[in-house]
């Protein structure tokens, strides 16, 4: 969306070339142009929330411009942060709430330090770095683990999203708005990039090595990797900077603390309409319930159940429970069933293992019981 605006700012100032005005001067046009450019993309991506997120921002940023105001990152920021949760306070509980406004932070607290006028191409490269470590912390608590080759992805898709993918898009849209045809050579060549890009996620999905695990277990662990990510990236004047590559070392050698007996934890997945609960023990883990599938191909094991077990680092279950075959808690259950290893299926279809009241078990010391259904016949 930064993108359009800054194409909105670009014909702002082609507008005031052809028609010079007086009484509107030219950054007022431009910040108009690009405010109304950005909105009209917001439009298109259908206002979701990292999208509301951004318009607010830019939304700040303009009416700063405009009033002619001195503008600082952190006002803007600030100013945002409150109207975000203005609009809409259950985005605290939203992990994409505190991944985009910690990764804004990360880069006004970095470049803040910057005097001189650095090339663009440095500039983007020491953004990518700066998040990389910069996020470390927040990557640990939301996800539990890394993906070294990252910031070689962003350096990657930024500019074919920037410069390619989105402006072709826009102007695909635009021809088939204005004229009743479309250009066939146009929807190939955005179809090949397309296809090309995510043949190369694909691939590099594959490298396992790549993926590191950020088992935080303890609050000192934490501490410590966000002291050592702020170490990181203060200006090069701070001394002794690499120092803070040695405290990320001691978090991540810190061996992972055994899960204890007699104990179990819960995970409640948001699978929509339905419910999905993953149980672990200190050796077994079962899954309840598994949300919808769509005809469309969408289905919720992809999109939240296989991704949880993944940063888990389950690479089968023990037990699989769907309580009826509705399509809110089983209709995905096939395409789990296909990605991994299940041991034991328990539900109220014929063909399988049945879900009947007083049916117990233990696993690890945590005993199992079934409450429902009484008669599933």
């Amino acid at each position: 969306i930064g993108m359009v605006a800054w194409l909105g700012w670009i014909l702002g100032a082609w507008i005031f070339y052809l028609r010079p005005q007086q009484w509107l001067p030219k950054p007022v046009i431009q910040t108009l142009a690009g405010l109304v450019m950005a909105a009209f993309y917001a439009s298109l991506a259908g206002w979701s929330v990292s999208t509301q997120r951004a318009m607010i921002m830019l939304l700040v940023y303009g009416l700063m411009l405009l009033s002619r105001s001195h503008v600082r990152a952190w006002d803007v920021w600030a100013i945002s942060l409150m109207w975000v949760l203005f609009v809409d306070p259950f985005n605290v509980l939203d992990a994409g709430f505190w991944l985009s406004f910690t990764a804004v932070a990360i880069l006004i607290f970095a470049f803040n330090f910057q005097t001189a006028q650095s090339q663009r191409w440095w500039t983007f490269l020491k953004a990518q770095w700066v998040l990389s470590i910069g996020m470390l912390p927040l990557n640990a608590l939301v996800f539990n683990r890394y993906n070294l080759i990252a910031p070689w992805i962003n350096l990657l898709a930024i500019p074919l999203m920037t410069f390619l993918l989105v402006p072709l898009l826009l102007v695909l849209l635009m021809i088939m708005s204005i004229l009743p045809i479309t250009p066939g050579l146009l929807v190939e060549l955005i179809a090949w990039l397309s296809s090309s890009f995510l043949s190369v996620l694909h691939e590099l999905a594959q490298w396992d090595f790549a993926e590191l695990s950020l088992n935080i277990n303890q609050n000192w662990q934490l501490i410590l990797l966000i002291v050592a990510a702020v170490w990181l990236i203060m200006p090069a004047a701070m001394p002794h900077r690499s120092l803070g590559l040695v405290l990320i070392a001691l978090v991540l050698l810190v061996p992972s603390k055994p899960f204890p007996a007699n104990h179990f934890r819960a995970d409640v997945l948001d699978v929509g309409q339905g419910l999905s609960v993953l149980i672990s023990t200190r050796n077994h883990h079962l899954l309840y319930d598994v949300g919808a599938a769509y005809d469309s191909g969408f289905n919720q094991a992809d999109a939240v159940g296989l991704p949880c077990l993944a940063k888990h680092h389950i690479q089968a279950l023990d037990g699989l429970v769907l309580s009826h075959r509705d399509n809110d808690h089983a209709g995905a259950a096939p395409q789990l069933l296909n990605a991994m290893v299940v041991h034991q299926v328990w539900d109220t279809i014929s063909e399988r293992s049945l879900c009947h009241a007083g049916h117990s078990w233990q696993w690890d010391g945590v005993p199992f019981t079934f409450l429902s259904p009484p008669n599933v016949t």
